[in-house]
């Protein structure tokens, strides 16, 4: 099945940023993760 839509978002902070990436499916318009990525900032480590 074909998503309808897909979207990224990345919210930054200071303990470094997170992308989530997701889309819609047609058939329920439920939003499905399909990629979730959480990095560190260096100063953290």
């Amino acid at each position: 099945m074909r998503p309808l839509a897909t979207a990224e978002r990345t919210w930054t902070g200071d303990e470094g940023h997170i992308t989530v990436a997701g889309s819609v499916l047609v058939a329920d318009g439920t939003i499905t993760a399909v990629g979730t990525r959480a990095e560190l900032a260096e100063s953290a480590i």
